[in-house]
């Protein structure tokens, strides 16, 4: 009876502890010449997960979709460079500032 107690009683305070928590931040949204919309998000995933920079569309109903997550937590550069190409130069930030590594990234959107 007691492990039974002892077990009811981590299971509640694991999923209590917000291991699982979830905040999404928008950062900024861009427009192709065809029409196309795309908006980035800084995602906190918690304690089981990096943090990432995720990439959405918006669809004919005005939903989003998303595209793709990248792990890192800082948008340097953002922009279409075609009317199906996003270009995206992403980083890392430390207690020093930007990090040395910057990512380029060019995306199809379709």
């Amino acid at each position: 009876m007691k492990k039974l107690i002892l077990i009811n009683f981590l299971i509640v305070m694991l999923y209590s502890c917000g291991i699982t928590t979830k905040d999404e931040t928008y950062i900024s949204s861009a427009k192709s010449s065809s029409g196309k919309i795309v908006k980035l998000y800084y995602v906190e995933v918690g304690a089981t997960a990096n943090d990432v920079i995720q990439v959405r569309k918006i669809n004919k109903d005005n939903d989003e979709e998303l595209l793709n997550s990248y792990e890192h937590n800082f948008v340097k550069e953002f922009k279409f460079i075609s009317a199906d190409s996003l270009f995206l130069v992403l980083a890392d930030t430390t207690s020093f500032g930007l990090s040395k590594k910057l990512d380029t990234i060019i995306l199809s959107i379709k």
